[in-house]
């Protein structure tokens, strides 16, 4: 199993859920070419809920784990 020291890599994280839609939101704004490139459509409020919701048929949300990560040195925007 590979573990990561996430302090040494100037890292936090924490679980993101239904709360953190709006911010969430706006990352994957900010990140629209990402989306267009790969996804072949521009990003908005609905692909933020597709990444906090979307699973395979049979599995529960209970069992949908989003892990947001976020550099010590970067600005606070997200």
């Amino acid at each position: 199993m590979l573990l990561l020291d996430l302090n040494s890599l100037q890292l936090s994280a924490r679980f993101l859920n239904t709360a953190d839609i709006l911010q969430l939101t706006e990352f994957c704004i900010a990140c629209t070419d990402f989306f267009e490139l790969i996804e072949n459509q521009t990003a908005s409020e609905n692909t933020a809920r597709e990444i906090l919701q979307d699973r395979p048929s049979p599995a529960p949300l209970d069992n949908k784990i989003v892990l947001g990560f976020r550099h010590y040195f970067l600005p606070q925007r997200y």
